[in-house]
Order: structure tokens, then C-alpha cells, then sequence
């Protein structure tokens, strides 16, 4: 997005600077050149001021597109979570190899430009949650022993915690929710039920990508490192939490289990996309 918004701005000024000169005055000194500005409708009173007055002019034109823009469940959004910006799919896939080889999607990638998928986005709303593509963390228990714990007081929470100390994340990620998955893929869900598969062909393929034999139940890209990852949301008040299972059900399993993973989820702003 940023090469071709820097085209866009560049070609811009280029137009409208032939404009500018069009109301220049004929004051030209050894260090500055002065114009009328008033027909160019710029406060600045140097060609170069009302140059930057333009790029921030265009800037800010651009950047409320983009967060006029709404983004469907699902869409792919490519984003670095380090320079806190938007970055382009070759960006992710440089070499242009096979989704499957693409090494920024590899279980435990947590640096550089990562794919992410957009979910329960609407109009008016600046920022968008954003999904990763795969696990940070491999597999973690949730907590090392079978008791009640929130994602706060969890073994996994240090790892997305580790995410901004260690990594250098620019924002804070958490977990998905899984009442968010429920309102995503419309099943009739509740936190104290059980479990429910959300397979509806390959429609959310992206919820249950890069987990074990994944490919049997819709998803594109298997994994057998993991079982799946953690959702944010407890089973009631017991010891289990709701996962995104590997065959496309929103699951629990009790908190010393050791096959599921942290998959982060951000909330960033548009215009940094």
C-alpha cells in the first residue's frame, strides 16, 4: 500500500504544482521563491512550504479512505506488527513461492510482514481486529495446573506480552474471543455448551489454517505441530477453555493441555493499514 501511495502523492504534486507555478509571482531571490497564493488556497508563502502543505493535504485524503474502508470477515490484510504498519503481499512473499512455502506464515514467525485476516469489521469504526495467519507460540498450556484461570492470570498471556518486550510489537495483542467466532461463522454457540463445528466448505477456511490435518476438514494449509490455538473465553467457571479446534470446531480442552498454541489477534488503526 505505501509504494503505491507514494506514487499517488507523487503524481499529484507533480499536477497540481504545474498549477502552482501558474500563480507564481515574479520574485525570485537566491534563496527563496515567493508566489500569490491567493488562488493556490495555501497559507505558506514559499513554493516549498505550499508543497509540504500538499503531501499533508493528499495524506490525510488517503488516510481517511482508508478508514472509511470496511473490511469483510476473512479479508486478508497484510501487516507489520514491529513498524506498526500496512506492507504489500510481495512484502510477505517476496520469492513468489507456493502459500504453503511462504516462510512469514510459518508456525512461530513473529517478526516482519505477517498475513492477517479482518473479522466483525463495520462502517464508522477507525480500527479493525485483525487475526494472524499462524501460531506465535508453537503449543502452550494454558496453565499448569487444572484450575479456573482468565487469559490474564494464563501461561499464554506472557507469551503475547513477550510479543511487545521481546519482538518489538508496537501494539499489545490478545486472543480472539470466542463469542467473536460465534457472531463470525453464525453458529448457535454459548460458553457453557459444547462444542460446535463451524465448517461450512472452505468459507472459513482461514479460522482453522495451519493446524494438524487441517486440509481434511477445509482449511488450505496443514500443520501437525498443533492442535489448533487458544481462544480468550473460558467454559463457564471450570478449568477448560474454548479453542479453535483443528477440525474446524470451536472447542475446549481442560487448561494443562499441551497441543494447542497462541494465535495473537490486533486491533490497529486503518490508516495504518
Amino acid at each position: 500500500m505505501k509504494k503505491y501511495k507514494d506514487i499517488l502523492i507523487g503524481s499529484i504534486l507533480g499536477l497540481i504544482v504545474f498549477g502552482i507555478i501558474g500563480v507564481v509571482a515574479a520574485n525570485i531571490t537566491a534563496s527563496t521563491v515567493s508566489f500569490n497564493n491567493s488562488h493556490a488556497g495555501f497559507s505558506s508563502t514559499t513554493l516549498d512550504g505550499a508543497i509540504d502543505e500538499l503531501y499533508d493535504l493528499v495524506n490525510d485524503v488517503i488516510d481517511s479512505d482508508k478508514s472509511n474502508k470496511v473490511f469483510s470477515n476473512g479479508e486478508i490484510v497484510y501487516y507489520n506488527p514491529v513498524t506498526g504498519r500496512g506492507c504489500t503481499e510481495s512484502d510477505w512473499n517476496p520469492s513468489n513461492v507456493a502459500e504453503s512455502s511462504v516462510s512469514q506464515s510459518s508456525t512461530g514467525t513473529k517478526t516482519g510482514c505477517m498475513r492477517w485476516f479482518a473479522y466483525l469489521d463495520s462502517a464508522g469504526q477507525d480500527k479493525v481486529k485483525l487475526l494472524l495467519d499462524h501460531n506465535t507460540t508453537v503449543t502452550k498450556k494454558w496453565y499448569d495446573s487444572s484450575s479456573y484461570v482468565l487469559l490474564p492470570q494464563s501461561n499464554v498471556y506472557a507469551d503475547l506480552v513477550a510479543l511487545v518486550k521481546t519482538s518489538g510489537w508496537k501494539v499489545q495483542p490478545t486472543l480472539i474471543d470466542a463469542n467473536d467466532v460465534a457472531s463470525i461463522t453464525g453458529i448457535s454457540w454459548t460458553s457453557t455448551g459444547t462444542s460446535v463445528s463451524f465448517r461450512s466448505g472452505s468459507t472459513y477456511w482461514w479460522l482453522n489454517d495451519r493446524t494438524y490435518e487441517c486440509t481434511s476438514h477445509g482449511c488450505q494449509t496443514a500443520d501437525s505441530s498443533n492442535d489448533g490455538y487458544w481462544t480468550s473465553t473460558n467454559k463457564g467457571t471450570g478449568s477448560s477453555v474454548w479453542t479453535i479446534q483443528h477440525r474446524a470446531y470451536l472447542d475446549y480442552f481442560v487448561a494443562t493441555y499441551t497441543g494447542i498454541g497462541v494465535r495473537p489477534v490486533v486491533e490497529v488503526y486503518k490508516a495504518n493499514l
